[in-house]
């Protein structure tokens, strides 16, 4: 075959590939004389399919996809074929070569990535430390294929047309997603939401690289009309839209400062919708969620750090407990000292996160004396017994209600009546920088478990349920 036309041919079946075609890249491959470059690219299509099916995450007749095994064994063979056209001199071949070391570089990239998606559907829930630690695996993955080059980078992937762009776009979508969300947990609104914008306008180009292939149209339906290429592509969307519903929960007390009206119609977050119908139902005197600061770094209720002359705001007392998101209105301000007296005697000291060497384990108590949830009475006995069986691993369940099914249980959970205000506080730990406070005026002890499950169901949408969900299971 002269070496133009195989040149031709390689770069047809790669613009198809990365297009998602995966019929038309093996028909152009058939065309192919040479046997074992023809066994590459079905090797290659092969491994797209399972990568973009999402096969080595799902299991299938009781097992996974082995693509780390088929990259490596892709990997080998491109190699081999590399050393043939190294013993050719420059010429025509020279394309060829560039396409084979891009080859290889893809071939590690796709591995690097194969291990990302396998750690987020690993774990039924993530730490931040996970979502840190996997944007920073992201840089590591793009700085695999984009090498410093003066000023500018240079992108070894460029030789595979459409599919190096294809990896590129995959890359860069997930790494602002990560980022996305590592900012919503530190409270930073405007790097959380053009993170967002970042991972969205991926999706798009990712789009119009498959627009052209008709069995992808419709599977946008799913995604929230993004006309997405592939199961993982639907993956991305999903991901996103559980992000963008969990920065609107985060931060929804800086966007309704901004006259943006987030109420509970059908165009709220599924989390916040759950806000409202829960206080619509239970006639709570408030529901809310109190953000947990972290005390090195700067915290500013608006989303964005402050700082005055080179120095942070540190906050005290009662403000070091904000509530970001309330309903129905503001937060309840009689009851936030008895709240954050809860939260820091009863709450936080049980938390892994919040050792003894936490700052909110040194704070003063910022309860006036009226208000400090008091034992002196047998019901505050009582309800602190109740208390205590759900803070202790080991401790039986409490004796008035022996006969209730357990609900599913959230990180942490306190259920306190005070009499002396007649309040009955429930407080969950729902993800590692929110604690859901809901606060109903007179005694409810038959609010246990709808308010345990309650934060459960809370703490599963803040941590992307669905869309990890979708990554594990084929709908």
């Amino acid at each position: 075959m002269q070496n133009h036309v195989f040149q031709t041919l390689l770069e047809e079946a790669l613009n198809a590939l990365g297009q998602l075609s995966f019929a038309q890249c093996q028909r152009i491959a058939n065309k192919m004389e040479d046997s074992s470059f023809r066994k590459i690219l079905n090797q290659l299509v092969s491994a797209e399919m399972v990568y973009e099916g999402l096969g080595f995450v799902r299991q299938r007749f009781f097992r996974k996809e082995n693509l780390g095994l088929a990259l490596k064994t892709l990997q080998g063979d491109v190699k081999d074929w590399r050393g043939r056209v190294d013993l050719a001199e420059d010429g025509p071949m020279a394309g060829v070569r560039s396409v084979l070391e891009a080859l290889e570089v893809y071939c590690l990239v796709r591995e690097r990535l194969v291990h990302v998606h396998t750690t987020l559907a690993s774990a039924e829930r993530h730490v931040e430390s996970t979502y840190v630690a996997l944007f920073e695996e992201m840089g590591n993955i793009e700085g695999m294929y984009i090498a410093a080059d003066g000023d500018a980078g240079l992108n070894l992937l460029l030789p595979l047309k459409n599919l190096g762009y294809l990896v590129e776009c995959e890359v860069s979508c997930l790494r602002s997603l990560f980022q996305a969300e590592v900012a919503c947990e530190e409270y930073k609104f405007k790097d959380a939401a053009f993170q967002l914008f970042l991972a969205n306008d991926q999706i798009m180009k990712l789009q119009s690289l498959v627009i052209n292939n008709s069995h992808t149209l419709a599977a946008g339906a799913a995604t929230g009309g993004v006309a997405s290429c592939s199961e993982l592509h639907q993956f991305y969307a999903k991901l996103i839209a559980s992000l963008t519903d969990k920065t609107g929960l985060f931060f929804y007390r800086v966007l309704s400062s901004k006259q943006i009206d987030l109420t509970c119609d059908n165009s709220a977050s599924a989390p916040l919708r759950l806000l409202w119908q829960y206080q619509s139902q239970t006639k709570a005197r408030s529901v809310s969620l109190i953000y947990l600061i972290r005390p090195e770094q700067p915290f500013c209720v608006d989303g964005y750090a402050c700082s005055h002359g080179g120095l942070t705001d540190q906050l005290t007392g009662l403000q070091s407990f904000p509530s970001v998101c309330n309903v129905p209105a503001d937060p309840p301000i009689e009851h936030w000292p008895n709240i954050v007296s809860i939260l820091q005697r009863e709450l936080l000291p049980h938390l892994d996160s919040h050792k003894t060497s936490s700052p909110w384990s040194q704070l003063p108590s910022s309860t006036p004396p009226t208000s400090t949830p008091s034992t002196s009475t047998s019901a505050t006995t009582s309800s602190y017994s109740s208390l205590l069986s759900y803070l202790r691993p080991h401790a039986s369940p409490s004796p008035t209600t022996p006969s209730t099914p357990k609900a599913p249980r959230p990180k942490s959970y306190i259920h306190f009546y005070d009499p002396k205000v007649n309040a009955t506080y429930l407080l969950a730990h729902v993800v590692p920088r929110l604690v859901l406070s809901i606060v109903h005026q007179g005694r409810y002890e038959d609010r246990k478990q709808a308010g345990m499950a309650f934060g459960a169901r809370i703490g599963k949408c803040l941590e992307h349920e669905d869309a990890l969900t979708f990554l594990r299971v084929k709908s």
